[in-house]
């Protein structure tokens, strides 16, 4: 699930690198509004992974049953509570909305 400004997108398809993301209400009434996110995996100086996406960073904060979660890096100076979701190096669910 990817929410942007309060409407919630689903998983369509994942093609190289790209995610395409419908509208969740597509399947009920048709509605065309989609989103593709490219996500660009970079290491740290300090060799951490972490994850760019729209222009945000995103760093590894747990892995738990291989789902990996990825919190903005701005959380503790914003209390920005973006965060993402992968299986596999694979984006299965977004909470995008920075407050910054």
């Amino acid at each position: 699930m990817l929410l942007i400004r309060g409407y919630k997108f689903t998983r369509h398809n994942f093609k190289g690198g790209k995610t395409r993301w419908h509208c969740s209400v597509h399947s009920r009434t048709g509605c065309r509004a989609a989103v593709f996110t490219v996500v660009q995996k970079i290491l740290t100086s300090r060799g951490t992974e972490m994850l760019v996406i729209g222009g945000y960073k995103f760093g590894k904060h747990s892995v738990k049953s291989g789902k990996t979660r990825w919190n903005c890096t701005l959380k503790s100076r914003t209390r920005c509570r973006a965060a993402c979701m992968t299986i596999a190096d694979e984006i299965v669910r977004i909470f995008a909305e920075h407050n910054h």
